[in-house]
């Protein structure tokens, strides 16, 4: 069972409420916007003082709840703007960090515009660390990656068999490499080989 929780402050409650009933203060501000309209000519003084009253109470809480709506979908298009720049098909051929892609390509950009994730077209392979792959990429974090790392990709699927850092791997199966150095952590053989290995002692 997990000890997280989220705490909201009451004003912040207050204002989702308003927001999830803005529907029903609308009728509400309807209704009373219509008794005022009619309630204008017939002398009866103390009932428009209270209607006035009425309005301006649902009034505002029909500006609160406007106002959530508001943020709400000014977030979604930020969001959406985010997206579409870091996060977009290709129309053409492109090269990004030095790997071509093929059109129809998925690319995910970070922040300071360095890639980190591709996702080919259907029956397209990329070219990358001396093996061709397909379907979704993921390449180690561009602020993890270093030019002595012996390649850039996390996990991916090869397209075809590759022999990767002496390892002979099966096509259509996922790689994973170290995201550290780029060694080779797992693949599928395609054959029986000689792996060798480096048992590390475990600081305490």
């Amino acid at each position: 069972m997990s000890d997280i929780s989220l705490s909201f402050p009451p004003w912040m409650i207050a204002w989702f409420l308003v927001g999830e009933a803005t529907p029903f203060i609308t009728l509400v501000l309807i209704g009373l916007a219509a008794a005022f309209f009619f309630s204008r000519n017939t002398g009866r003084i103390r009932r428009t003082y209270w209607l006035k009253w009425a309005l301006a109470i649902v009034g505002g809480l029909w500006l609160g709840g406007i106002s959530f709506w508001t943020v709400g979908l000014v977030d979604q298009i930020k969001t959406d703007i985010y997206q579409a720049q870091h996060h977009y098909r290709l129309d053409k051929v492109a090269v990004l960090a030095g790997i071509e892609f093929p059109r129809g390509s998925w690319v995910s950009i970070d922040e300071e515009g360095r890639l980190y994730a591709n996702e080919t077209a259907e029956s397209a392979v990329v070219s990358i660390d001396g093996a061709l792959w397909r379907g979704d990429i993921r390449l180690i974090s561009p602020h993890d990656r270093k030019t002595s790392d012996r390649g850039m990709i996390k996990n991916a699927t090869l397209a075809e068999d590759a022999t990767i850092q002496g390892i002979p791997c099966r096509a259509g199966t996922l790689v994973e490499f170290y995201e550290y150095d780029g060694d080779l952590q797992h693949c599928t053989l395609t054959k029986s080989a000689d792996v060798p290995a480096e048992i590390r002692r475990q600081d305490h």
